[in-house]
């Protein structure tokens, strides 16, 4: 991955056919790696603010991925704390996703609570709330 993006940096930037940059398809593949989400992140931290055709984020991504480790989250929340208000196609805040999720851990649970704590009042279309 390094060798494309070095030869190619662009292609950070590029969206498949449901609007996805290579930022959410990484966050939400269980076998990325810190280090791949890394990469992206340094050739284009704004990936972290562009939503696929669902609304999603790379954090809502994230946040449903049930092989994501905290230091992935926090590096994505890092690049975009805002992200932590984005409320998806379906009106689900990142909260929602980590919710739903089953097993993320509390600490992540926490970091994405914490980054927007007004969040666990937000409900969705469905008027749910995270819990």
């Amino acid at each position: 991955m390094s060798m494309v993006l070095k030869a190619y940096p662009e292609a950070a930037r590029e969206k498949d056919k449901w609007g996805r940059t290579p930022l959410h398809r990484i966050c939400g593949n269980k076998s990325a790696s810190l280090e791949m989400l890394s990469m992206v992140l340094k050739v284009y931290p704004e990936a972290a603010r562009e939503k696929d055709e669902e609304s999603y984020t790379p954090l809502h991504r994230i946040c449903g991925n049930k092989s994501a480790s905290l230091e992935m989250l926090s590096m994505v929340l890092k690049a975009y704390p805002e992200a932590a208000r984005e409320k998806d196609r379906e009106s689900c805040t990142p909260l929602h996703r980590i919710c739903e999720n089953g097993r993320a851990s509390l600490e992540m649970l926490s970091v994405v609570l914490n980054a927007w704590p007004e969040a666990a009042r937000e409900k969705d279309e469905e008027s749910y709330t995270p819990l």
